[in-house]
Order: C-alpha cells, then structure tokens, then sequence
C-alpha cells in the first residue's frame, strides 16, 4: 500500500500529468478529450485522463487514508481544512498536498467537492467527499 504523504502525492500527480511529448505533439494543448479535469483551490490542475486511469487504484490507496467522516454518506462531505489530516489523527501534509490529493480525486472520479459559488459560505473551502464509487454526475 502507499503511503499518504506529501512526496508520494506529488510523485503519483507528476506521474498523471500530460508528457512534455504530448504537450508538443499537441503545439501546447492536449485535446479537450484527453483531459481529466481536477480542479483545485488556488491552482486550476488538468491531467492526461490515460494517466490518472492507469493510476486509479494507488489514487484510491491514499484517498482511503483520510478520516472516516470524508467517506460518510450521510455526512455528504467534510470541510477541507480536514484533508491535511489521516484516519489517526496526524497530520500528512499541508493544504497545498491536500489541494493536489483532491485534484487527482476528482480527476479520477473518487472525490465530489461543492461548487466555488458555495466556499463562501464555508469559510472559502470547499466541502469534500471521497465517494465510495467512481460517480461523474455527482
């Protein structure tokens, strides 16, 4: 299993990112197509969707490491601010690591988070949930 930790999330993005090849193939943007959109707080991140397929499971691994209560159906969703923070309490990484996490969540499917329209309304974050199956309409 992977480690949730700030380098393992960074290394497992950098591997879901489109190649400088792709890039140039393409004059400096891929196709819309090939885009699996993650979103973001401050950045607005875009991977290779062929990527973040092959990677779905290791995504998955450090999803499952969050608290319980981002999974929480009922609860439909925790405050961000959480997201720095595993199952046990301590702290993975800083809202920077997390930004990326939820990214590469939402690109692969696994994490829904409430619209920016709605931040203002929870102290500028968003509201996050990783769900149970991959769900594109949520």
């Amino acid at each position: 299993m992977i480690e949730l930790t700030p380098e393992n999330v960074f290394d497992l993005a950098s591997k879901c990112f489109f190649d400088d090849e792709v890039i140039e193939k393409y004059n400096g943007t891929p196709p819309q197509e090939l885009w699996a959109k993650g979103g973001g707080i401050v950045r607005n991140l875009v991977f290779d969707k062929r990527k973040i397929e092959e990677h779905k499971n290791e995504i998955k691994e450090l999803l499952l490491q969050l608290p319980d209560e981002f999974m929480d159906k009922e609860k439909q969703g925790v405050s961000f601010v959480k997201m720095p923070f595993k199952k046990d309490g301590t702290q993975w990484g800083e809202q920077n690591h997390a930004e990326l996490l939820m990214a590469l969540g939402k690109a692969a499917g696994m994490v829904w988070y409430t619209p920016r329209e709605l931040w203002a309304l929870t102290l500028g974050v968003p509201i996050v949930q990783v769900l149970q199956e991959n769900n594109d309409d949520k």
